[in-house]
């Protein structure tokens, strides 16, 4: 098949837009990067620079694909365009999709280029039994969380607290003392924010080999990560159904190695920034 052409704005290139679309353009051989956007077949626009649309032509807006990574469910870039994709599209407060008034196509976090060349993930001996990467405390589900898992593991080895930088410096940098307490990891218990779904913290477990908790999703994704089998999802306002599930896999290690295996080849097979590329292609 002929490459399709893709612009996107070539300056400063950080958080998602480097993460996931810049490096997803780079490794995939579907599509070739060019710097005019008179010749290109699709204009992609991380959501950062949706200032540049005021300057376009109209006949831009028939090939433009916005990809939309902020936080805010009800916020949209109301403008034309070819297809729309956002990744916080869940009503948090009230557990639903939104209902949007014009076509909007779910988008995920991913892998991050980096983590593909971890090897020996099923071989490293993992010391902790579990982490959290939350400080206890404070009012928001993932301070609870990891207060009551702080509270209710004093048996086990377990590490709970914040480990490198948190914020933009987190999000868009390769962390080694992160990665090394969570590869040291036999269990990872995440938690998306309060107030809207998705982070890059559960492919960031998923891509060191430890079995993943998380809370959740409504988000649909295709390949998604299913129950038992990939990830372990729990309900976050039921803290004691947790504590349980976790008691049960610390009994089970091999189950546990077992899904954090299949988690872990499930990510690297269908969430890789390459793929979500063809997942933006193939609805274009």
């Amino acid at each position: 098949m002929n490459k399709k052409l893709i612009f996107i704005e070539n300056e400063n290139f950080i958080g998602e837009k480097k993460n996931i679309l810049y490096n997803g353009l780079l490794a995939n051989i579907n599509v070739l990067i060019i710097k005019d956007i008179e010749l290109c077949d699709y204009i992609f626009l991380d959501n950062r620079d949706f200032n540049k649309i005021k300057n376009y032509k109209r006949d831009y807006l028939k090939k433009l694909v916005i990809i939309d990574y902020s936080d805010r469910a009800n916020d949209l870039f109301n403008t034309e365009c070819l297809k729309y994709f956002k990744r916080s599209i869940v009503d948090k407060k009230n557990m639903k999709l939104i209902d949007y008034n014009r076509e909007i196509i779910p988008i995920s976090y991913c892998l991050k280029q980096e983590v593909l060349q971890f090897e020996n993930l099923f071989k490293i001996d993992r010391p902790i039994d579990l982490s959290v990467f939350f400080q206890p405390g404070g009012n928001n589900y993932r301070n609870k969380m990891a207060g009551f898992i702080k509270t209710n593991f004093t048996d086990y080895n377990i590490s709970v607290g914040l480990c490198g930088y948190s914020g933009k410096t987190g999000r868009n940098t390769i962390q080694k003392p992160y990665y090394k307490k969570m590869l040291k990891s036999k269990i990872v218990i995440t938690c998306n924010p309060d107030n809207w779904e998705g982070d890059y913290r559960t492919w960031e477990a998923l891509s060191t080999g430890a079995l993943v908790f998380v809370d959740n999703m409504l988000t649909p994704i295709i390949n998604p990560l299913i129950n038992e089998k990939h990830v372990i999802f729990y309900d976050r306002n039921n803290l004691l159904e947790l504590k349980n599930k976790i008691l049960f896999y610390l009994n089970n290690l091999e189950l546990a190695k077992k899904i954090s295996q299949q988690g872990n080849e499930h990510a690297l097979k269908y969430h890789k920034p390459s793929d979500r590329i063809d997942e933006i292609l193939s609805y274009l």
